[in-house]
């Protein structure tokens, strides 16, 4: 998940990133469960961890990319352009390196490519299972179709300067996305609730919708600190009953497995307002995560590209504990490592290069510059 990270410049939000460096960390943490599946299988509570770390994503991009359509960023059909043109500059020229190096990957491995167009246009989602090859681009394709319409969503509320119609827009947005998930799960019958309704984009078009309302929500209703606070415990509450669920419930079988889904939005949105006014405390953790934070794109993207590489190119699949931890230490310095390098070597250049080419309307509220 991208979430807008971008270059280090003063203006960014510690909350934010916070936010973000766990989000990605849980998603590396959780796929420790593939290295350790000869030994125990897939642990469901790791693989809790993932799911949770992309709906961190998806609520943070929301309060963050949706936030500048909120503050007028996308304003007018040149607007549209400017926020779709500063977008695709951030998401699509890693996304088609990792498309072409996870379509050479399973080449390699034997692994069928016949859906790889489907990659080129987010299309491999839209109303049925994200193909294995490339399973991690089922979030980017929740993105990309959310942040396509969003700003035609904007115009036909009346702008960024009709708070009170925009909320509107957006509470409907998010009730209209509720049925069409539950049309979607009547027409289509999902054999999981993991691939067949969590990572396909009809069922997911409100997974964003509440990072945005978070961003109105603190912009036109900040609550005072002791509401924060509160609100911060409910979150946190509401996160509790969702992960006990979780991890208790049969998720491909009964309806109420699929109402985990907006729990986590609301839990998610009920913190926001706390992290917007956390300070930044400083000192070298703040900046180890400040950095995990800046390198979450391209980490989220390599992450599984590594461990494809270890089992597929080097055929390394240990079946003892201690070869499982010497696996988890390489992957986890691969990935953190090649994120990195690319963020410095690739990400950066291009964001200073659309930065020159597509330069903001204005910079305002909670992301100036980010």
């Amino acid at each position: 998940m991208s979430a807008e990270s971008a270059l280090p410049q003063r203006g960014r939000r510690f909350g934010a990133d916070l936010l973000r460096a766990s989000a990605v960390l849980l998603v590396l943490v959780s796929h420790v469960g593939l290295i350790l599946l000869p030994l125990s299988g897939f642990p469901k509570a790791l693989a809790m961890l993932g799911h949770f770390g992309v709906e961190l994503f998806f609520v943070l991009s929301g309060f963050l990319v949706g936030g500048l359509l909120l503050d007028g960023e996308a304003d007018g059909p040149g607007g549209w352009r400017r926020f779709w043109a500063r977008r695709w500059w951030r998401t699509l020229p890693l996304y088609y390196v990792f498309l072409l190096v996870n379509f050479l990957l399973a080449r390699s491995h034997g692994e069928a490519t016949t859906d790889a167009g489907l990659f080129t246009v987010f299309a491999q989602n839209l109303a049925w299972p994200n193909p294995i090859w490339f399973i991690e681009a089922w979030s980017l394709s929740v993105e990309e179709w959310f942040y396509l319409g969003a700003p035609l969503l904007i115009a036909l509320a009346g702008g960024s300067r009709q708070p009170r119609r925009l909320l509107w827009a957006l509470l409907g947005f998010i009730a209209a996305a509720t049925v069409v998930r539950h049309v979607y799960l009547a027409w289509a019958a999902p054999p999981s609730w993991d691939e067949g309704v969590r990572k396909v984009v009809l069922a997911r078009l409100d997974a964003i919708a509440w990072g945005v309302l978070g961003a109105w929500w603190v912009r036109h209703a900040m609550p005072a600190a002791g509401a924060r606070r509160a609100l911060l415990l409910a979150g946190l509450a509401g996160m509790a009953a969702m992960l006990a669920c979780y991890l208790s419930l049969d998720l491909d079988r009964g309806g109420f497995a699929y109402w985990l889904l907006p729990l986590f939005g609301v839990s998610l949105l009920a913190t926001l307002p706390w992290l917007q006014a956390l300070p930044r405390p400083g000192g070298r953790w703040t900046a180890a995560i400040e950095a995990v934070a800046l390198w979450s794109y391209p980490l989220y993207l390599i992450q599984l590209a590594v461990l494809r590489l270890l089992r597929w190119t080097f055929d390394w699949q240990p079946a003892t504990p201690a070869g499982c931890i010497v696996q988890i230490v390489v992957y986890f310095t691969m990935a953190i490592g090649g994120a990195a390098l690319l963020h410095h070597c690739l990400e950066q250049p291009l964001l200073r290069w659309r930065d020159r080419h597509w330069a903001r309307g204005r910079e305002v509220g909670l992301h100036k510059p980010r």
